[in-house]
């Protein structure tokens, strides 16, 4: 019983998730073709730091990683080197560590 009821979830979902517009899919090929769904999120700046008479931009950033596996919080990222980076499952907690 539950193995029908299950394979009969399955298949509309299955049909539920195949459905889209016209504008839906054009939009898809367009975003395909500038090279898909940009990595980086966000950008936070936190001012500038002098590094031997040097003035540099300080800033964060929030990544989205690959395959929907989260996002990567890198910290204070200044001339090329960060204080360290996290991993987070939502955007919300991503976005949150930043404040």
């Amino acid at each position: 019983m539950e193995s029908t009821i299950s394979k009969a979830a399955a298949e509309l979902g299955r049909r539920g998730g195949a459905v889209g517009s016209e504008a839906q899919k054009a939009a898809a090929r367009e975003n395909g073709r500038k090279g898909g769904r940009p990595s980086r999120v966000e950008q936070v700046d936190h001012g500038k730091r002098t590094v031997m008479g040097t003035d540099w931009p300080v800033y964060s950033t929030i990544d989205r990683l690959p395959n929907r596996k989260g996002f990567l919080v890198t910290f204070n990222i200044c001339n090329g080197t960060s204080d360290g980076n996290r991993r987070f499952r939502t955007l919300r907690e991503a976005r949150e560590a930043l404040q």
